[in-house]
């Protein structure tokens, strides 16, 4: 079992009321407390990738498969609603490749500390 440092030092940081929140939510988003997410993000121990980008994805993706249940169950999809769904599927695919060329770009940095060592 992995021993726990003590945290024993404090530091603060003043930020305004909006960068606060933004931090929570990220924080939450990943499912740490602030401590330890703005920790992860300063000391890099931990690579957290933020996707938030991922609900965006998750929402087009739900609203996506409304539209074609809609359509399935009413006989067909217009032109119209097929070129739209057609657009929110590339705007899904253009989302995905930022997010894997993001998380290549940690990975290969994470590569090159590990050969510093």
């Amino acid at each position: 079992m992995a021993t726990k440092t003590k945290m024993d030092s404090e530091i603060k940081v003043r930020c305004n009321s909006d960068e606060k929140e933004d931090l929570k939510k990220r924080a939450e988003e990943v499912k740490l407390g602030m401590s330890d997410f703005i920790r992860s993000l300063i000391f890099g121990k931990e690579k957290l990738v933020l996707l938030s980008e991922g609900s965006e994805i998750a929402k087009a993706l739900f609203l996506i498969h409304t539209d074609l249940e809609y359509f399935r169950s009413n006989g067909g999809i217009p032109e119209e609603s097929l070129r739209a769904i057609t657009a929110a599927f590339n705007d899904v695919s253009t989302k995905l490749d930022a997010i894997a060329e993001n998380l290549t770009d940690i990975h290969a940095e994470s590569e090159e500390a590990d050969s510093d060592e």
